[in-house]
């Protein structure tokens, strides 16, 4: 159904803390062999001087080759526990891999940039656990890329926690944990987030290949990762986690999932086919959620060919859309559509012609396609029936795993909101991955 070409992945180091010292790209416009006769240091735009530095670097050997699913795939965060420090590296890999026939749902957002950060490698162990982290809701562009946050690899940090200033949620909730328990710990920032291009905000399945993608990664990297992995993801990334474990056998290559641990999980269709999302899509006064402006935006940007965000917005709408979705943040983004609502009406309004369209996108992009290939684990948030995640969607994610005949478990959480969940339950969510290896 589709033949792949790869490319050498590029993995090296920056020259200093926080220096986006490469900062040039390999463009796909150019031919293959264009691309392997130029120098690579001058394609990334490395100076002579820096690329003196690297070739003395220790992660020379890093520069390797292995299988990405998806054209220009982002893996770009890669988080490596090393005993009790945790080394960041934002890594590029160039793929110009080609499709017989549409495949919407993977990232077609063009070339890639690469900026890192590393400390030196310690001595690693061999063959262990990999845990992919998969975040939560932060946006649709660059001012919601994680990585590009201050000291990413730290607990999870929330933009809604008292005397915070963090403008996005980012951090892995039980992060030290997982290093004490020499787990091998790594966190896409996704397609789109701080690469360029629209994020495709909820299309599970592009999201769950970001996920497994970035274990494939850490397979390259002198770190003892294992190729059996399991996946943990709060709301936006629990769906990702949901999808991780029905992806194609290619999409895994060589890799094993072992489990999926999901909180809260965000499965469009399923919140589409239940009251609140869908209603509201049908509806002649569509409020100013910031949510679901984000994944229209979304959906419309994995499928080009059938659907058009002028079939979903208005002109107050899209003058929103175009002026915010890469410099603001999924909250700073839904407080500008709330007041352009408050003073200039309606920013959605759905073409009704059109939903079909929007419908079949839905489905294509969710989770809950297939039977799971490895057991899952939902846990719930409850303490706010009506929160980010409705209650109804989580609990008919779960409905429509166990009608397709998937092992799935519930955990339930009544005494937190959506935004203590991943907290609350991270030990619950180890305890349980950890047991399937």
């Amino acid at each position: 159904m589709r033949s792949r070409d790869d490319l050498p992945t590029v993995v090296t180091r920056a020259l200093g803390r926080k220096n986006p010292a490469l900062t040039g790209f390999l463009d796909p416009a150019h031919d293959r062999s264009t691309r392997h006769a130029a120098s690579i240091g001058d394609r990334l735009g490395i100076s002579a001087t820096q690329r003196e530095v690297l070739a003395r670097d220790p992660l020379k050997k890093l520069i390797a080759q292995f299988p990405i699913h998806g054209a220009d795939r982002n893996v770009n965060h890669f988080w490596k526990s090393l005993n009790r420090i945790v080394v960041v590296e934002r890594i590029d890999a160039i793929s110009n891999e080609t499709w017989d026939q549409p495949r919407h749902h993977i990232n077609r957002s063009g070339p890639t940039k690469l900026a890192l950060e590393s400390n030196e490698v310690e001595t690693a162990g061999e063959n262990r656990r990999v845990m992919s982290w998969a975040h939560g809701t932060t946006g649709i562009g660059d001012a919601a890329c994680p990585s590009a946050q201050p000291d990413p690899a730290r607990e999870l940090t929330l933009y809604f926690a008292p005397g915070s200033t963090a403008q996005i949620d980012y951090g892995v909730p039980g992060l030290q944990s997982f290093i004490d328990d020499d787990w091998v710990v790594v966190a896409t920032d996704y397609q789109g987030l701080g690469t360029p291009g629209i994020h495709q905000y909820t299309v599970n399945r592009t999201n769950a290949i970001d996920a497994v993608t970035i274990v494939n990664a850490a397979l390259e990297l002198n770190v003892g990762a294992g190729k059996r992995f399991g996946v943990i993801g709060w709301s936006q990334g629990g769906g990702s986690a949901a999808a991780a474990v029905e992806l194609d056998a290619s999409d895994y290559g060589d890799l094993e999932i072992v489990g999926a641990a999901a909180m809260s999980p965000g499965v469009p269709i399923i919140g589409l086919k239940l009251p609140g999302l869908g209603s509201s899509l049908a509806g002649n006064d569509i409020p100013p959620d910031g949510h679901l402006f984000t994944i229209l935006a979304g959906m419309a940007t994995a499928f080009p060919d059938t659907l058009s965000l002028d079939d979903v917005y208005t002109n107050a709408g899209r003058r929103v859309f175009d002026q915010g979705w890469n410099v603001q943040g999924v909250h700073h983004l839904s407080d500008s559509l709330g007041r352009a609502y408050k003073h200039e009406g309606q920013v959605m309004a759905v073409d009704s012609t059109k939903l079909g369209a929007w419908m079949a996108a839905f489905t294509e992009a969710s989770a809950t396609l297939k039977k799971p290939i490895a057991p899952v684990l939902v846990l719930s948030d409850e303490q706010d029936p009506n929160g980010p995640c409705p209650i109804t969607w989580q609990r008919g994610y779960v409905d429509a795993i166990k009608a397709l005949g998937g092992d799935i478990t519930v955990k339930s959480y009544p005494d937190d909101d959506h935004f203590s969940l991943p907290q609350s339950s991270i030990a619950d969510a180890k305890e349980w991955l950890t047991a399937r290896f």
